[in-house]
């Protein structure tokens, strides 16, 4: 099992323990990670998470095709397990729409 995880914090119960996720919340807590960690960030694991672009280059023509390439490379490790429903460009950054079993997460990619 592997424990609960907001805005980057552990969630705590109200008696002080680790909340754990089932196997789909686990899931999608690692897309999420995927997502959000700079690709290349990790010396031991230099294609673990998900290149980014700016704000400029998401205004640029055919940058939302340009984002589902990058999120789809980021999530290539958990195919099968990790199904993209959608990737939109939003003033602030990509937001990614992930499905695992019968669970959904949206994930907001911030840009560079």
């Amino acid at each position: 099992m592997e424990n609960r995880l907001e805005n980057g914090d552990y969630v705590l119960s109200p008696g002080g323990v680790l909340e754990t996720v089932d196997k789909e919340e686990a899931q999608l807590q690692g897309a999420a990670r995927r997502l959000l960690i700079q690709r290349g960030s990790f010396v031991y694991a230099p294609d673990f998470g998900c290149r980014t672009f700016s704000a400029e280059q998401a205004a640029a023509p055919g940058a939302e095709q340009k984002a589902v390439l990058l999120v789809q490379e980021a999530l290539a490790p958990l195919a099968g397990k990790v199904l993209l429903q959608r990737v939109h460009l939003e003033e602030t950054g990509t937001s990614v729409q992930l499905r695992a079993g019968s669970m959904e997460k949206t994930v907001l990619v911030p840009y560079a």
